[in-house]
């Protein structure tokens, strides 16, 4: 479980190489939303290089697809709903004239709508495919990994920064509780 920043940049290390796999977020972390966003980006970057490797590979264990898929289908699918239903809306009513983010946010929530079948293929080739993944599934493995990639680094290198000055303690506080509420999960 990644309780904090530093253990964040150790499995952000890892995870670039495609060797650590997405472990759960403390639900603490949930206090700090923009954090907890942050720390999700970085187990979407991990995923997204376990899906190159075995792409590359060709073989997927079992146990490690199963995590895959559960991380796609739950984990990814909330990750979207927080920043489509909870942080773009927020920053919209919090944004300044030149930030012009209407635009781009709206394609970011389109991007997720887009992706989803995808993700949907991914998790249901991972739940029946493994050991083995065949070299048809490679480039949609490898596709969305490089596309997620680039969504990511729109995500974390202009949004979350904006929000981070945008966003007031009203405002994390109220998507702070609706994270929690997505996932079941009581305020402290």
């Amino acid at each position: 479980m990644i309780e904090g920043r530093g253990q964040q940049q150790s499995f952000a290390m890892r995870a670039m190489r495609g060797e650590a796999m997405p472990v759960p977020l403390a639900p603490h972390l949930l206090s700090s939303p923009l954090e907890y966003l942050y720390a999700d980006h970085l187990r979407q970057r991990s995923v997204c290089a376990i899906l190159r490797r075995i792409a590359a590979e060709g073989r997927v264990a079992a146990h490690e697809a199963a995590a895959l898929a559960s991380f796609l289908e739950r984990d990814l699918i909330l990750h979207h709903e927080d920043e489509e239903r909870g942080l773009f809306p927020l920053i919209i009513k919090r944004s300044a004239g030149e930030d012009r983010l209407e635009a781009d946010l709206a394609r970011l929530a389109q991007d997720h709508k887009r992706v989803r079948p995808q993700i949907m293929r991914l998790a249901d080739i991972l739940t029946h495919a493994a050991p083995e993944i065949g070299t048809a599934d490679a480039p949609l493995f490898t596709g969305f990994a490089a596309h997620e990639l680039r969504h990511l680094a729109f995500e974390s290198g202009v949004v979350l920064p904006i929000a981070r000055v945008r966003l007031t303690r009203k405002d994390i506080t109220e998507l702070s509780r609706d994270m929690r509420a997505r996932r079941g999960i009581a305020a402290p």
